[in-house]
């Protein structure tokens, strides 16, 4: 294959980016109790590490995030 190929093969396929609001920690599309579950069992095993969790971005995921979360979904109601 031949690199012109390649390349129009490549933008057949773009890479698409997903970008989730803060505190869809299952990136679901939707800020909801889900969440707030999943955040929780993070905290209570630190099953993952991952920065979707630190949502105050202190650089921690601990009960600071859980209480942001909190808040943002009962402002939703």
């Amino acid at each position: 294959m031949e690199n012109s190929e390649k390349y129009e093969s490549d933008m057949a396929n773009p890479i698409s980016f997903n970008t989730y609001k803060k505190g869809d920690t299952n990136r679901d599309g939707k800020i909801s109790l889900l969440d707030l579950v999943r955040l929780k069992k993070n905290i209570i095993n630190l099953t993952e590490d991952d920065c979707i969790f630190d949502l105050v971005t202190d650089g921690k995921t601990d009960g600071f995030d859980l209480v942001f979360l909190r808040e943002t979904i009962l402002e939703s109601f």
